[in-house]
């Protein structure tokens, strides 16, 4: 019998988004807040959200003020509730700059970033190293999954045999003394289900973490 641990969660996930008006209206601030209340009940520090694609109709400047002006609306509701809203790097939204744009605009400590540095980098804006020097003031909360990327094609493969550098993002994260979850994510199917390549990833992390702490310890 094993004993009985505590369960720490990290990130509550949903599908608020605020660029396409269309969308907003279901997934928009009502929704947030519904989504805040739920994660300050359970005592989950972050909930994930998205900016969103702006669909047709809005202007690229149109959606950055939709975002901005969706986020601010519940900002201060999540900071009531002791939680941090974090904006995933998905989408129009895997621009590091953009992102950073849109963090700079909004200014709210209860704003952050979802860094999942496999979308900048299959974007073309750089690599986890690179996306990482640009967000690093605002990350709370980080997505794990590896892919091999052939232009919009992925094939998500486990932590370590793809093109994704899992192992300097841990680093960084680490040097920057971050203390919130590294996430595993798995959102497309593989030749088995998702839960059997959980172990050989966790190890694979492990790993990573045991050797960028070794050597933290001793440069």
């Amino acid at each position: 019998v094993y004993p009985r641990q505590p369960v720490r969660v990290g990130c509550l996930a949903t599908s608020v988004r605020f660029a396409d008006p269309q969308i907003a209206r279901d997934f928009g601030v009502d929704h947030a807040r519904r989504c805040i209340d739920l994660a300050g009940d359970l005592g989950v520090p972050c909930l994930r959200i998205f900016g969103g694609v702006a669909g047709e109709g809005p202007s690229e400047a149109q959606a950055f003020d939709r975002v901005a002006d969706g986020v601010s609306a519940i900002a201060d509701d999540a900071a009531q509730r002791g939680v941090t809203l974090c904006v995933e790097t998905h989408d129009q939204w895997s621009d590091p700059a953009r992102m950073a744009r849109l963090m700079s605009r909004l200014d709210h400590p209860a704003v952050a970033v979802t860094w999942d540095f496999l979308h900048p980098q299959r974007h073309g804006f750089g690599s986890p190293a690179e996306s990482f020097a640009i967000l690093k003031p605002w990350i709370r909360h980080a997505h794990f999954h590896d892919a091999l990327i052939d232009g919009d094609q992925l094939t998500l493969v486990p932590i370590g045999e793809g093109e994704v550098d899992h192992r300097i993002a841990i680093e960084l994260l680490l040097d920057a003394n971050y203390d919130g979850c590294f996430s595993g994510e798995w959102t497309r199917p593989r030749s088995k289900p998702a839960e059997e390549y959980l172990a050989d990833d966790l190890a694979v992390l492990h790993r990573y973490e045991t050797e960028c702490s070794t050597t933290k310890a001793n440069p």
